[in-house]
C-alpha cells in the first residue's frame, strides 16, 4: 500500500470519527420536544422537581465547577435571574433556573454558588458526573447544556444564549396588578 493510500484512509478514519464524536455529543431533545419530568434532593435540602404541569418559564441548567465555558456563563445567569425576581407573567408564570452540576465536591460547588450569587433555590449536584439520573434522563453528553422551556415544559430552544432568553422574556407580557 503506498503512503497516499494509507495517509488517505487516515483521513477518511480521522473526519468519520470528528463526525461521529460530533454527532454523539448533541442534545438528546430539540425544539417543540417535551421535556421529561423528574423529583430530585436538591442541593438546599429541598426538592427540585419538574412536573408535567409546570407553568414557569424554566431555565434547566448542566454545568459543572470544572468546566471553563461553563464558569463563563455564571455571572451573565445570576444577573438575568436577579432581573426576574419580582416578575410575573400571564397566567401567573414566573423564571425559574434548575442547575444540575456535574460536580464531586459539594464544598467546592457551594463556594462557586456563593461566589457568583446563584441565588435560586433549584440546584442539583450529579455526583455521577454524565452518569447522574438527570443527567441521563437528558442525554447529556457535554456541559454547559441549557434547555429553555416554555409552559407546560416544551422545549423552546437548546443552548441558547443568556441574551437570547432575557430577549424572551422581555417579549412576554406581565400579569396585570
Amino acid at each position: 500500500m503506498t503512503l497516499s493510500k494509507i495517509l488517505n484512509i487516515t483521513l477518511i478514519v480521522l473526519v468519520i470519527g470528528l463526525i461521529g464524536n460530533f454527532v454523539y455529543r448533541l442534545p438528546k431533545f430539540s425544539k417543540r420536544q417535551l421535556a421529561p419530568t423528574f423529583s430530585m434532593a436538591g442541593l438546599k435540602s429541598n426538592t427540585v422537581q419538574l412536573d408535567s404541569t409546570n407553568s414557569d418559564y424554566v431555565l434547566l441548567h448542566f454545568w459543572g465547577t470544572w468546566c471553563a465555558p461553563c464558569m463563563k456563563k455564571l455571572s451573565s445567569l445570576s444577573a438575568l435571574y436577579a432581573s426576574q425576581l419580582d416578575q410575573v407573567y400571564e397566567d401567573s408564570a414566573r423564571f425559574r433556573i434548575i442547575s444540575i452540576a456535574l460536580d464531586n465536591d459539594t464544598v467546592k460547588l457551594k463556594d462557586v454558588i456563593e461566589k457568583y450569587n446563584l441565588s435560586w433555590s433549584d440546584h442539583i449536584m450529579e455526583s455521577n458526573e454524565f452518569d447522574g439520573d438527570v443527567t441521563k434522563l437528558y442525554g447529556v453528553r457535554k456541559i454547559p447544556t441549557i434547555y429553555r422551556l416554555g409552559k407546560s415544559n416544551k422545549i423552546l430552544l437548546v443552548n441558547p444564549d443568556v441574551t437570547d432568553v432575557a430577549n424572551f422574556l422581555e417579549s412576554q407580557p406581565l400579569k396585570k396588578s
